[in-house]
This record gives C-alpha cells, sequence and structure tokens, in this order.
C-alpha cells in the first residue's frame, strides 16, 4: 500500500464531497432568494388591493356627491321657475301658457339636463376610480402570480441542486473507488 493513492483517493472523496456541498449550498441560496422575491410580491399585492379598496370608496362617495349635487341643481331650477312665475304673475302675465309657460318650461328644461349632466359626470367619475380599481387589483393579482413563480423557482433550484449532488456523486464514484482500490488493495488485486 502507497501513501501517495491514498491522499489521492481522499483528495478525489473530498472534491466529490466539496462539490456536492457547494451545489446544496446554491440551491438553498436561490430558495432563500425566491422565498424573498415571493415575500416582495405578496407585499406588492396587499398594496395593490389596499389601491383598489381606495379607489371603490372614492367611486362610491363620487356617486353619492353627484346624487347630492344633482338633488341640489334640481332644487335650484324650482327656486328659479317659482321665481320666474311669481315675476310674471306680479306683472299680470297668465304664467300658465302661451310665452310665460314656454319660458319656465325651457328653465325646467334647462335644469333639468343640469341635473342630468351632474349624475353623469359623477357615473363617468365612479368609472374612473373603478378602473383604476380593477388596474390596481389586476397589478396585484400579476404581483401574486410572481410569488408564486418565485417560490417554484425556488423549491425547483433545491431539487435541482439535489439532483446535480446526486449525479455528480454517482459520476465521481468510479474515480473514487479506484483511487481508494489502489491505496488500499495489494497491488496485485488493483
Amino acid at each position: 500500500m502507497c501513501a501517495v493513492p491514498g491522499v489521492m483517493a481522499a483528495l478525489a472523496a473530498t472534491s466529490a464531497l466539496t462539490g456536492a456541498a457547494t451545489m446544496v449550498a446554491q440551491g438553498q441560496a436561490q430558495r432563500r432568494q425566491s422565498a424573498y422575491q415571493s415575500a416582495v410580491a405578496q407585499a406588492n399585492a396587499a398594496a395593490a388591493d389596499q389601491a383598489a379598496q381606495a379607489q371603490e370608496q372614492a367611486a362610491e362617495r363620487a356617486l353619492q356627491q353627484g346624487r347630492v349635487a344633482e338633488q341640489q341643481q334640481r332644487l335650484r331650477t324650482a327656486q328659479a321657475v317659482s321665481s320666474q312665475r311669481a315675476g310674471q304673475a306680479a306683472s299680470g302675465v297668465l304664467v300658465d301658457s302661451g310665452s310665460a309657460l314656454d319660458v319656465t318650461a325651457d328653465t325646467a328644461q334647462a335644469g333639468e339636463l343640469d341635473a342630468l349632466s351632474l349624475r353623469q359626470q359623477a357615473e363617468e367619475d365612479a368609472y374612473q376610480h373603478r378602473w383604476q380599481a380593477y388596474q390596481a387589483r389586476t397589478g396585484g393579482n400579476a404581483a401574486l402570480a410572481q410569488g408564486q413563480l418565485a417560490s417554484m423557482r425556488g423549491q425547483s433550484a433545491v431539487s435541482g441542486s439535489l439532483f446535480a449532488v446526486g449525479n455528480s456523486l454517482l459520476s465521481r464514484a468510479p474515480a473514487v473507488g479506484r483511487a481508494f482500490g489502489r491505496a488500499w488493495l495489494p497491488d496485485d488485486l488493483s
């Protein structure tokens, strides 16, 4: 038995084990990086959900404010029509016929158009807020998908590193076995 083959055998085994440990460490590092990316993605998704909720609330406020503005416009129109009729009556004009009726009808119609315009504006504002909520939720869902993908990549990295370790050890086993055989077997058997 010779010391040089024993040292060579020990070096071959050490090299195989060091390579295996490095592969496992790389897989674990990739898994940790993927876990971090997944956590960031989940935080982004939660923030997007909060933004979406805020936009939904803003949409409801816009509709409520629109209803109030629409009602106030109708009250202003009714006051304007009443003032016109009172002025016409004070002047001795018949308020329920002819030009006087046309003037108050036009005022009522213009006021109703203004009220409907306020409602439409409120609905458009609410739609914009809901659209922004939809976009935030879509971004949040994309962030969650990215997080899940990162998590799967991490799992895959660990599995891949374990397969690589097995492959490496199996491919180096014959060389290590020959080196140990030379080191400890008598020269006529090796």
